[in-house]
């Protein structure tokens, strides 16, 4: 995978290129919330239930809101897309919260079921770790269904520490300590993997 990354920290265009495709990771805006709506939707009872944590068919409009507003209450969401004969389409999203007080950001993502595989998953954590990091975080985490293994893969691929739970025996906590004494950071992992403009 290779990128390229554009513009200010909180609002970059990552551009990536995948073995089967190249696809853009970029901030969700108010004028997405339609876009957002019709990649829950279009998303398997399956994937929604690993995505939020339990059964829903669409967001409400609250949760429409926050996520679209980018940076509003520190929570910032992404698209990952990409041009399919001409058209663009959304293949994943993800959403990461920075609490400045704690060092802490959470997050959260989901891949389209047809792009499952494919590496948007591991493109939306990398452009997530970078963001966070330059917004002052110092971990990032989340939290899985214990029965998500694709999300288990997924992080223990990219370098998570899986724990218990504290409150729910249902889920897994996912820990990564993303600050810069880790020696490579991740923005120098997203730069490492720099796609060239001209190629």
């Amino acid at each position: 995978m290779a990128t390229a990354l554009f513009e200010t920290p909180a609002s970059a265009i990552d551009v990536l290129r995948l073995p089967a495709a190249r696809i853009t990771v970029r901030a969700i805006e108010p004028a997405d919330a339609a876009l957002l709506q019709g990649h829950v939707r279009g998303l398997t009872r399956a994937s929604r239930q690993n995505r939020f944590l339990g059964g829903i068919n669409e967001l409400t409009a609250a949760e429409l809101d926050r996520i679209t507003h980018h940076g509003a209450g520190n929570i910032f969401g992404l698209f990952a897309e990409t041009d399919v004969r001409g058209e663009t389409l959304v293949v994943g999203e993800a959403i990461y919260a920075v609490e400045a007080a704690t060092g802490i950001s959470e997050f959260a993502l989901s891949v389209a079921d047809a792009w499952h595989g494919r590496g948007v998953g591991q493109a939306l954590i990398t452009s997530v770790e970078c963001r966070a990091a330059r917004a002052g975080s110092l971990i990032l985490a989340g939290e899985t269904l214990r029965s998500n293994d694709a999300m288990l893969a997924l992080a223990a691929k990219s370098g998570f520490v899986t724990r218990r739970h504290p409150d729910e025996a249902r889920l897994w906590r996912l820990e990564k300590v993303i600050g810069a004494f880790q020696g490579m950071t991740p923005c120098s992992r997203l730069d490492s993997m720099r796609w060239s403009m001209a190629a």
